[in-house]
């Protein structure tokens, strides 16, 4: 197949934690209803809290999408971002494939080694599904409290019932994690701030076009620019009572990204739950999906055809 035509576009899906494949097929469904390969990632629970974890992970998943590229050609790349995926591997993700100011002297020195181009060339996209989550060890217990309960299925089966061991063993157990997190919030405050910092400030200025990124700038654009440059197009989803993800603070992300000069759009609502938007609003969901991928990806073939012509 010719490289970069007629391929369907790759939709990298980073669940959200202890995500159940069942319901994580009805987002796979959606994505090849409107044309698109779809390959999945699951969020690892690790990089809560564990940099280094995010970062390994962070180049598992460039790998997978490089050696993939590789076999099928380049193709227009999305990541979708569910939850908490946004501080367990995405920004670390960005630092790796655009490591100018934020990257450790590790990672620079592997970028320089020429990581992953394909991905680099074929970044198109990201979308933010309930996400990006302002993460504290209290945030953290919260996600993994509710990832293993969440059902964006149609059907609410009847819980079975549950003796009073069982009921006092799961408080004696949420008490002691909630403990536990509190503990880690008091003594390891300035590390996870310093990761909050770090995630906001990468979501704010990197993700840019591949015809932007510094491996394709020059040194002396490089000095006299004071502004990130633009920002791939980005879709947010999220919700105004999600007590998880913070409305505010992702409608702040998407202005700031706004005033890059990208395509950023925003599909909100005012009662939705945490990485539910699907379920409750199916018809909004899809047709804001539907319209972004068709915008993105007609842009980025647009960048295409003009490197080609350069």
């Amino acid at each position: 197949m010719p490289d970069g035509q007629e391929q369907q576009p790759l939709v990298c899906l980073v669940t959200w934690l202890w995500a159940q494949p069942r319901i994580v097929s009805q987002y796979e469904n959606l994505y090849k209803q409107l044309g698109c390969d779809v390959v999945v990632f699951n969020t690892p629970y690790g990089g809560l809290w564990i940099s280094p974890w995010a970062t390994y992970c962070a180049h598992s998943i460039l790998r997978a999408l490089e050696a993939q590229l590789s076999n099928t050609g380049t193709r227009p790349v999305f990541f979708c971002l569910f939850s908490g995926a946004s501080i367990c591997a995405y920004y670390k993700i960005l630092q790796v494939l655009e490591p100018d100011t934020c990257a450790t002297a590790a990672e620079q020195k592997q970028d320089s080694q020429g990581l992953y181009p394909l991905v680099r060339k074929c970044l198109a996209g990201q979308l933010f599904d309930s996400s990006p989550v302002n993460f504290a060890s209290q945030t953290g217990v919260k996600l993994l409290s509710s990832g293993s309960q969440r059902s964006d299925s149609g059907s609410h089966p009847e819980p079975a019932p549950r003796s009073i061991l069982t009921t006092t063993g799961s408080a004696v157990r949420n008490s002691a994690v909630q403990l536990a997190a509190g503990t880690m919030d008091f003594f390891l405050f300035e590390h996870f701030d310093r990761r909050r910092r770090d995630m906001w400030k990468t979501l704010e200025e990197k993700a840019s076009c591949p015809a932007h990124t510094p491996s394709t700038t020059s040194p002396a654009t490089s000095a006299t620019s004071s502004s990130p440059p633009p920002a791939i197009p980005t879709l947010f989803l999220y919700s105004w009572d999600d007590h998880t993800a913070d409305a505010h603070m992702i409608h702040s992300l998407a202005s700031k990204l706004r005033c890059r000069g990208g395509q950023v759009l925003e599909q909100s609502w005012s009662h939705s739950p945490h990485v539910s938007h699907l379920r409750h609003h199916r018809a909004d969901y899809q047709a804001a999906v539907a319209f972004f991928l068709q915008q993105a990806t007609q842009q980025w073939q647009s960048r295409q055809q003009q490197q080609q012509q350069a």
